[in-house]
């Protein structure tokens, strides 16, 4: 099933759109990878991989760093939708909805807690986070993030691959796109 079944315009000469067609639930989804398992397996396995040397170029090796401003960029960025969302602005959240501390970062990732403290203060050097009270979160340089502007090439070619990734994984979910 085409994406663009999932929000059909009116076809020519009609005044309505066709209704509109769900997208296939997760379950159908999952199902329908396992049935074509090696083709998906090829498909995810090249995007990670290509992925995953991508970030570890642009970190000089460290894909602990990645793993550590992923987890704070998943709060801080859920933190301001959640904001945004209510009609607030991110920056007057209190840090610790917007951010996570050494301890928990290190308990979340398996990072050792000291190797994780290093990292973060690297980064904030960068300018990419910033710790206010113990809470570590994305600093900001108006409507983006630091780290999200330093990193602009690498998040092109990431978009680039994972729309590659979706093209594929459509054809075997549904193979008429």
């Amino acid at each position: 099933m085409s994406s663009s079944a999932w929000a059909a315009a009116p076809a020519p000469g009609h005044d309505t759109a066709p209704p509109r067609i769900s997208p296939p639930r997760s379950a159908e989804v999952e199902r329908a990878l396992r049935q074509n398992y090696p083709r998906f397996q090829y498909c995810f396995v090249d995007f990670l991989a290509e992925q995953l040397a991508d970030m570890s170029r642009s970190f000089q090796g460290d894909l602990q760093m990645v793993v550590l401003l992923a987890t704070v960029g998943q709060v801080s960025l859920s933190a301001a939708i959640a904001a945004e969302a209510g009609g607030r602005s991110p920056a007057e959240l209190a840090p610790e909805r917007r951010g996570m501390t050494t301890n928990r970062l290190a308990d979340c990732t398996g990072i050792p807690r000291e190797t994780a403290r290093r990292k973060l203060i690297a980064m904030e050097k960068m300018g990419w986070l910033t710790r206010e009270d113990n809470f570590w979160y994305l600093t900001t340089s108006g409507e983006d993030t630091v780290a999200r502007q330093a990193l602009a090439a690498l998040d092109d070619r990431a978009l680039s691959r994972t729309a590659r990734l979706y093209s594929s994984l459509s054809r075997l979910i549904d193979p008429a796109t």
